[in-house]
């Protein structure tokens, strides 16, 4: 790692056999099966929400940022918990605004980078 530059990075290894937890119920009655993640202790659902990728939410089409928090919202009715955004794929404004007042049921995976010519990102920060 460059003296100048922090970068952190959330390896997800689950090469032992995830603990299971308990299976949650969507509004519709289907089932979501959670495991654990890593030695976190958080529970999250076995399938999460990419908001990257081509796509990125649609935003890489003509798709408004209307459909897309509906998107969003429409995975958490759904049973997934677990969403990856990140500044770099344009979506964390989009994931927040679909996520108000539901925060403390969603898992957020994201990725840092200080800012080049010296920014102000701190792993203590980070991690809050």
């Amino acid at each position: 790692m460059r003296a100048n530059s922090l970068v952190l990075e959330l390896r997800l290894t689950l090469s032992y056999p995830a603990k299971p937890c308990p299976v949650v119920h969507d509004a519709g009655g289907n089932t979501v099966e959670r495991v654990v993640l890593g030695r976190t202790g958080l529970e999250v659902s076995v399938a999460g929400l990419g908001c990257g990728g081509p796509s990125r939410l649609g935003q890489a089409s003509d798709t408004s940022k209307i459909e897309s928090i509906a998107i969003v919202r429409q995975a958490l009715d759904s049973g997934v918990n677990f969403v990856d955004t990140s500044v770099a794929y344009g979506t964390e404004a989009i994931v927040g605004r679909a996520i108000k007042g539901r925060r403390g049921s969603v898992v957020l995976c994201t990725t840092l980078a200080e800012r080049r010519g010296g920014g102000d990102l701190q792993r203590r920060n980070a991690l809050r």
